[in-house]
């Protein structure tokens, strides 16, 4: 039986694979070297490196007390932009959903797997 520190590391790799490839599209962007900007954030100041898309899919697992606690995807933020079709400039823009496709399709596979792992423990804990 697989892990589930094992499942949420396949399915954060898997995912932010298809996510890079569809993300291959958009190649008029960010060509040049990352930029590093000082962005405030409720009163409090950090250097944010801006980089383009394809580069910029990772993931974290998060723990907590040695439990699991979630799965973090995380890319550049205006994927949000191509993804809702809006920014500054052209007003007519059109949105191309690339990321939420795969995201329902690969999170559906995900509670699949993890409900597999919670159902085996949950017999194997019935005594009769």
């Amino acid at each position: 039986m697989e892990t589930l520190e094992g499942i949420l590391n396949s399915f954060a790799r898997k995912t932010n694979g298809e996510l890079r490839q569809a993300s291959l599209r958009f190649d008029k962007g960010k060509k040049r070297s990352p930029i590093t900007k000082t962005v405030r954030v409720n009163g409090r100041e950090f250097q944010a490196q801006e980089e383009s898309l394809k580069n910029s899919f990772r993931h974290e697992i998060g723990k907590k007390r040695g439990k699991i606690e979630k799965v973090q995807l995380k890319y550049a933020y205006h994927a949000l932009f191509l993804e809702k079709g809006f920014g500054r400039g052209n007003k007519n823009r059109v949105p191309k959903p690339f990321y939420t496709p795969i995201l329902k399709r690969n999170v559906s596979k995900l509670a699949d797997e993890v409900n597999e792992i919670f159902a085996e423990k949950t017999v194997k804990n019935i005594f009769i």
